[in-house]
């Protein structure tokens, strides 16, 4: 029951992160990177669908309730018009994370197959990272950190502790935490010059 219940949480808090981000997008004040919101939606339903068949319980939900308000970003993103201004390196990193999707394809292996495709929304990240050092105000950074809140907890919530279903959300409490780091560090930089 207690697993349920921070999974729970856990879900609401996914809810309640978006809702500023979805509400930015439309003022026009955070510009997603398209081609990292794609990715992550190209990879978050197939890892809902490993944690599921790894029994990961109600941890793996925190994975769906994300992959379902991902395609209500992208969709607000094109609606928009939002521009990415998509660099070379931005069109290299989505180029590795679709290929890392394929390996994915190939591989057959719950274990390798995590690692794929928890490889292949860290590079779709790369974009996003670029984009934010020079503009960390086109990102909620609330968003981010209850992002940390919720794949902590989407840990805490996992039935099943394998690196199939723990590999993802641990991974992602660290990127959020470093991201995270990075805009508030990144604010006060740009502040003082």
């Amino acid at each position: 029951m207690f697993k349920m219940v921070v999974g729970a949480i856990a879900i609401v808090l996914t809810l309640i992160a978006y809702v500023p981000y979805i509400k930015d997008i439309v003022v026009g004040k955070t510009k997603p990177h398209i081609y990292s919101w794609i990715s992550w939606f190209l990879t978050g339903g197939i890892v809902f669908a490993l944690q599921l068949s790894n029994n990961a319980g109600s941890g793996a939900f925190v994975t769906l309730a994300a992959e379902l308000a991902c395609a209500l970003v992208i969709y607000l993103t094109v609606k928009h018009k939002v521009s990415s201004k998509i660099t070379n390196t931005d069109k290299a990193f989505i180029l590795l994370s679709l290929i890392a999707l394929g390996f994915w394809l190939i591989a057959k292996q719950p274990i390798i197959s995590a690692i794929l495709l928890t490889l292949t929304d860290l590079l779709a990240l790369a974009p996003t990272i670029r984009k934010s050092w020079t503009a960390p105000h086109s990102e909620t950074l609330s968003f981010y950190f209850l992002n940390i809140l919720r794949f902590g907890l989407a840990v805490v919530a996992l039935s099943n502790y394998t690196a199939v279903t723990v590999l993802y959300p641990a991974t992602w409490f660290m990127a959020n935490a470093l991201f995270v780091c990075m805009l508030v560090f990144r604010r006060k930089t740009l502040k003082k010059v």
